[in-house]
């Protein structure tokens, strides 16, 4: 008894004695973390925010930046004695600065506070696995975007076994390497870890959650890229909501939001509404960053699409003038960032035929990313088309070596499979000056290139192998090699019938044609399109909406190659079949419409404005069957169509009031799809 009461004696004075110690060190930790936030307030109060009083600013406005240059150089004397707080301090300052965009001052703080994490904690502690994050971020941020995809793979990696897949840590590194996945399009692992970061901050994290938020953005995204463009829509117009409730419409996270929500908005050709919540973005932006800054590029040229499609040309013209001359004089990554106006601009000439326009626009705009050391993607896009405007104008030397310069440079962007896209162009470039022998090996090469790739694409992608197929093809019939064009056809046929199984292949089919026709191919536009119709026929019958709508393009083809007769009998044939098997479907009037459009081009007034009346009744009465994706522009194209009749009928008024008509039409949209008060 006495050696049990002894022992129970000493189980408790160890426990007690373990009790007090824990208690001890619990006591230390949470003096050393009051001292460390004492000591973090008084750098910010006296060093980082003492820059900014009156007495030492001196009447100048100062800048987060100045704030952020004196705090950093006073880190090092600061906390000298405490490696610690020295290695937080200078993450949060490295990651302010990559947040304003001063990338070259953010990078010493974010490796040396990274450095100090994993000599003092560990390279797999959690602290230090969020500095990581921020060292992938800027990498993303400078455009490196393999390195940025390796560190966040690999903190992505440490988080999952240390704190588990579904904390709120490891759900923002997916969030952030989907970034650079998505730019270098790695769209396979893209695709993946968006649904999967998706499903878990579902299932983990309240709806309002900074993360969960990134992660609805980021499956909005995942729609949009997967041609699911109602989904898109239906999840971008949540996160401006979202984002609206609890962040205020002053939260840079807002832009973003507005912006992709505008480009589900022009993809649905809802372009009235587009415009409205693209100005509120452009709007927001200045507000928060000023006049000039590098956020407001993608949402200009998101805008000027919108504009251009409404027919709001000195508007567009307007907004390119304004946005370029102020990228040109603030430089950086602001002019850096004008490149999205520019390419939607250019984009715009070369379809209307204006290629000396384009021409001027590119090369202009070539001399300012030489001069700000553009980065290689934006500069070989620019070069790209630039080649490509030149070809158009049959200046094929000015192509070539402009070509060769853009293909010169994307070879610095290693694994970005449109490195081969230039390549093709070059061959093709080559083909026409007869080149043939260099052709041959430019074209291979982009060939295998762009199927080695091919895991990465996403659909509409998959047009770049048919048009290097269609390449290889031109290149051996010109310079008349018969064995090797039977090879390549041969592999063309096979190639077919492999994407043939491939998701929305009608699709790719579609925009192959649709290339054709741009590039004024006719032929091979119909061909491709009557060889879908076939198939199309085969499998659903003549007399299904697929069918019938393949038929409907094929009668535009016609319509771009100048031939109205037969584009009109086409579209004869359509309305027939609408009647016959859907006679009070939407679609039979949006038939009619196009039938109406066909007959006033062809100046058949009389029945193209009996036509066209009836097709604009007719929808109105079924407006709200029509898909929310096709309304507005089913509205405003037969709007347009009826302006544009009397406009060739030779009657003035006439025109002005359906003009009137149509303008009144976009204001009541565009007042309707304004997005909804904080």
């Amino acid at each position: 008894a006495l050696v049990s009461g002894l022992t129970v004696a000493t189980w408790r004075y160890r426990a007690e004695k373990h009790a007090r110690s824990a208690e001890t060190a619990a006591r230390e930790l949470a003096e050393r973390r009051r001292a460390e936030v004492e000591s973090i307030n008084r750098f910010l109060v006296s060093d980082m925010l003492g820059s900014a009083n009156p007495e030492v600013a001196q009447g100048r406005e100062i800048t987060v930046k100045e704030v952020l240059n004196n705090a950093a150089a006073r880190v090092p004397r600061a906390f000298e004695s405490n490696p610690m707080l020295e290695a937080t301090l200078r993450a949060t300052i490295g990651e302010t600065y990559r947040a304003i965009g001063a990338y070259d001052q953010a990078e010493p703080h974010l490796v040396t506070a990274l450095e100090a994490r994993r000599r003092l904690l560990g390279p797999e502690n959690p602290d230090t696995l969020v500095v990581q994050r921020s060292l992938g971020r800027l990498r993303y941020s400078q455009r490196r975007w393999e390195e940025a995809i390796q560190i966040l793979r690999a903190t992505l990696e440490n988080q999952r076994r240390k704190l588990g897949p579904d904390h709120e840590q490891t759900l923002e590194t997916a969030n952030a390497l989907v970034d650079p996945l998505g730019d270098s399009h790695r769209f396979e692992e893209w695709h993946t870890i968006i649904q999967d970061t998706w499903e878990r901050a579902q299932r983990h994290l309240p709806p309002e959650h900074r993360v969960a938020l990134t992660a609805l953005e980021s499956a909005g995204a995942s729609a949009f890229d997967r041609a699911d463009f109602d989904e898109a829509l239906r999840l971008s117009a949540l996160l401006v909501e979202m984002r609206l409730r609890y962040l205020g419409a002053d939260h840079p996270d807002l832009i973003v939001s507005l912006h992709n929500y505008g480009a589900a908005l022009n993809q649905q050709r809802r372009y009235p509404e587009a415009e409205s919540v693209l100005r509120r973005g452009l709007e927001t932006t200045q507000r928060l960053y000023g006049p000039v800054n590098d956020k407001a590029g993608e949402l200009q040229a998101r805008l000027l699409m919108a504009l251009q499609a409404q027919g709001k040309l000195p508007e567009a013209e307007a907004l390119v003038t304004d946005a370029l001359e102020r990228a040109r004089k603030a430089g950086g990554l602001t002019a850096q960032k004008g490149w999205h106006v520019v390419y939607q601009r250019q984009r715009w000439l070369r379809q209307q035929n204006r290629g000396e326009e384009a021409v001027g626009l590119l090369r202009g705009w070539a001399d300012v990313l030489r001069r700000e050391n553009a980065d290689a993607v934006t500069m070989s896009e620019c070069l790209h088309f630039l080649g490509l405007a030149l070809g158009e104008l049959r200046r094929l030397p000015e192509a070539e070596a402009v070509l060769r310069e853009a293909l010169l440079v994307r070879e610095k962007t290693a694994g970005d499979y449109r490195r081969y896209n230039a390549q093709r162009d070059l061959g093709l470039n080559l083909v026409t000056q007869k080149k043939f022998e260099e052709a041959d090996k430019h074209l291979l090469a982009a060939y295998r290139g762009l199927r080695e790739r091919e895991k990465d694409f996403h659909m509409s992608h998959y047009g770049a192998i048919f048009e290097a197929l269609d390449a290889l093809i031109r290149l051996y019939q010109e310079s008349n090699r018969p064995e090797q064009v039977a090879t390549w056809q041969a592999e063309l046929v096979t190639y077919e019938k492999r994407a043939a199984n491939l998701p929305n292949y009608s699709g790719t089919v579609s925009r192959r044609a649709l290339s054709y026709r741009t590039a004024k191919r006719y032929p091979e536009a119909m061909a491709l399109r009557n060889e879908l119709l076939a198939a199309k026929r085969a499998q659903f019958g003549p007399e299904h909406a697929e069918t019938i709508s393949i038929s409907e393009n094929l009668a535009f083809d016609h319509l771009a190659a100048g031939d109205l007769g037969r584009a009109e009998a086409v579209l004869r044939e359509a309305l027939r079949l609408r009647e016959k098997s859907m006679p009070d479907d939407w679609t039979r009037f949006r038939t009619l419409r196009m039938l109406g459009g066909v007959l006033s081009a062809a100046q058949n007034h009389t029945e193209a404005e009996r036509l066209l009346a009836t097709a604009q009744e007719g929808l109105m009465t079924r407006r709200d069957r029509i898909p929310s994706g096709d309304r507005t522009a089913e509205m405003r194209t037969v709007l347009t169509a009826r302006q544009r009749l009397y406009e060739r009928w030779g009657k003035p008024e006439q025109a002005a009031e359906w003009k009137q008509k149509l303008a009144n039409y976009d204001r009541e949209v565009a007042k309707s799809a304004a997005p909804p008060k904080p």
